[in-house]
């Protein structure tokens, strides 16, 4: 399997610039088979990326990134019904909590799935159950030590710099 992952659009407020068929386009034309967008804390791409996804032979993985403020991010992608669902809920609460923290109890957590490279986020989801990967790529870290070998993802995503 071959996926760009953690993917910004338009949608996102002052960090994407590409729409989301660019990305489609892209990600097609350098033989992708996934795409996972994830725009900062929402999903009001939505629409415009089914529209997309269903012209493209890449296939889509919605979810949503949650920067820290530690330069570090966790992306959660839906996996069920259930789990828009709870991402919906869970971006309502991270948008109207001062904090932004990231924490989620198991049953918060159902349908989901979470890629991070922040080791005490990291923590925090495995210690609750949550299924989470850590995300390692060429210019981010390897994962601390105690994280399991098999739950590594590697994300290349030098490719897709640049979209016009």
């Amino acid at each position: 399997m071959s996926a760009i992952l953690g993917v910004q659009t338009h949608f996102s407020f002052h960090w994407g610039v590409s729409s989301p068929a660019a990305w489609f386009t892209r990600a097609e034309a350098l033989g992708y088979e996934y795409i996972g967008i994830a725009d900062h804390a929402s999903l009001c791409g939505l629409p415009e990326i089914v529209n997309v996804a269903a012209k493209s032979r890449v296939t889509p993985l919605y979810g949503a990134s949650f920067p820290l403020g530690n330069g570090n991010t966790v992306f959660a992608f839906i996996e069920t019904r259930i789990g828009y669902s709870n991402l919906c809920q869970f971006i309502t609460d991270w948008i109207t909590t001062a904090a932004q923290r990231f924490s989620i109890k198991k049953k918060e957590a159902a349908g989901l799935v979470f890629i991070t490279n922040d080791s005490e986020s990291y923590r925090t989801l495995r210690a609750a159950g949550v299924e989470t990967y850590w995300r390692i790529g060429p210019v981010l870290t390897a994962p601390p030590s105690e994280i399991d070998p098999a739950a590594t993802l590697f994300v290349e995503h030098t490719k897709l710099k640049l979209l016009k």
